[in-house]
């Protein structure tokens, strides 16, 4: 196919609140000059991107998401399992996605040329998808899921339209919270591989991906093709204690210290239901989604993506 047709089968999902608002300008200012035509552009909102998606997925064959993690995973419950591709440019406060593909290497990178160029030669990848199930809903998810005190921060920062990004922003809240609201650990009951375990948790995470909180490797072993979930917990972590991890999250050294459980893709985990006292709420690549119980599951190979 040539570039021209290429083009002509590509469209652009633009969520101009992500980035803490900044979205919309930086696509006006930095990426819409550099693309070939802007007759296929999409802008969406929060809650409405799937819903777009699906009205015009027989329109495109590649999706290009311009905003954050939440964007992404929005267009990937329209497109999942079809022979549509998602392409992604990183406009969101922590692009996890962008950073485990290797789009990116770090979220001050934004060369957008270089990943358009990376687009315009459509290499293509298969990648698991995640589910989660929820106070009778169900949604899929791309990267990561945060439960406890990594989705309360989530939750606060979007309160505070999160103008900043990236790991600093996401630790600053959490020691805010963690030190400030006396957030505490709470009871939960965890399901897996015909286990049970029975623990006080303060921060829990199903993911697929590596990182979370704009590249805080919370599961550094974490492989988005190889079929599996990577499981970790914390249990009842001090506060000092809590901090002393927090120092090593972003190179992924916290695995292995006291009191922090860790299972990856060689536990060969597909599923894993978690319920607590009392409820807490949990988000899903970066997108504060529900409250506990919830399960969780994993979907082999069912997403094409372009990097």
């Amino acid at each position: 196919m040539s570039l021209e047709n290429k083009i002509e089968n590509r469209c652009y999902i633009v969520n101009p609140s992500s980035q803490g608002g900044k979205a919309e300008e930086i696509w006006e200012t930095e990426i819409k000059p550099l693309i070939k035509s802007d007759k296929h552009v999409y802008f969406t909102e929060k809650d409405k991107t799937t819903e777009l998606v699906k009205k015009i997925a027989d329109k495109y064959d590649v999706f290009v998401c311009v905003g954050g993690d939440g964007t992404a995973m929005d267009i990937a419950n329209a497109i999942v399992d079809k022979d549509k591709k998602l392409a992604k440019l990183p406009l969101g406060s922590g692009n996890d996605v962008d950073l485990s593909l290797g789009l990116i290497k770090s979220n001050d990178d934004k060369a957008f040329g270089k990943l358009l160029d990376i687009i315009d030669r459509g290499r293509i990848k298969e990648i698991d998808v995640c589910k989660a199930y929820f106070e009778n809903k169900e949604t899929l998810y791309l990267a990561n899921s945060n439960i406890g005190l990594s989705a309360e921060v989530l939750r606060q920062l979007r309160l505070e339209s999160k103008n900043s990004q990236g790991a600093s922003s996401y630790q600053n809240t959490l020691l805010k919270i963690l030190f400030f609201q006396n957030y505490k650990p709470f009871e939960t009951e965890i399901k897996f591989n015909g286990n049970t375990i029975n623990e006080k948790c303060l921060i829990m995470a199903v993911n697929n991906m590596r990182s979370t909180g704009g590249g805080m490797l919370i599961t550094p072993n974490a492989k988005f093709d190889d079929g599996y979930l990577d499981f970790f917990y914390a249990g009842n972590l001090s506060k000092i204690e809590c901090v002393i991890a927090l120092t090593k999250v972003r190179k992924g050294t916290h695995i292995g210290q006291n009191k922090i459980v860790y299972y990856d893709g060689a536990s060969r985990i597909t599923s894993v239901e978690i319920n607590t006292n009392p409820k807490v709420y949990f988000g899903l690549d970066g997108e504060v989604t529900g409250t506990t119980p919830a399960k969780f599951e994993i979907y082999e190979k069912k997403l094409k993506v372009i990097c």
